[in-house]
């Protein structure tokens, strides 16, 4: 997080509080999944949940759906919704193709031009889950890549 901060130039308090809920999202899902539920993952669909996971938290503490990227980059956010299920169908083509998912995460790599849209694409995914379940629920999910590869084969359906 601190390492995003300094690259993109996020200072203040507003953004720097939201970087540590999102890391204090990461440090609750780990907590509950090690001492409550399944193991911790890893790999690409484990990326997405568990970053969604984590941009769920930051917005659930702050009251809001805050973005970090839409304060540095005009346009990111409405950019982000109108093209979710590409983002959806982007992925789901990296994973298949076995390519890495760095350009949806990080201040270094961009897709179209746009940065960071793998934060975007997981909450998009958790606040899908938040249907009938609790944030806690969604924390201790068991087979996170089949939810995942099904919700965003569903994102993607919706733009063809």
């Amino acid at each position: 997080g601190l390492e995003n901060a300094a690259e993109e130039g996020w200072t203040g308090p507003e953004v720097l509080s939201g970087l540590i809920w999102h890391e204090l999202g990461h440090v609750a899902h780990y907590h509950w999944r090690r001492h409550q539920g399944p193991s911790i993952g890893s790999g690409p669909w484990w990326q997405l949940y568990a970053e969604g996971f984590a941009q769920r938290c930051e917005h659930v503490v702050a009251g809001e759906d805050c973005w970090h990227m839409a304060r540095t980059m005009k346009g990111w956010l409405s950019w982000c919704r109108a093209n979710e299920p590409w983002l959806a169908a982007e992925f789901l083509r990296t994973v298949e193709h076995g390519e890495s998912v760095r350009p949806f995460f990080g201040s270094w790599f961009e897709l179209r031009g746009w940065k960071q849209t793998g934060y975007y694409l997981g909450h998009a995914m958790i606040r899908r889950m938040e249907t009938g379940k609790e944030l806690h629920e969604i924390a201790l999910l068991d087979d996170v890549e089949s939810r995942m590869r099904s919700a965003l084969e569903a994102i993607a359906a919706a733009d063809g």
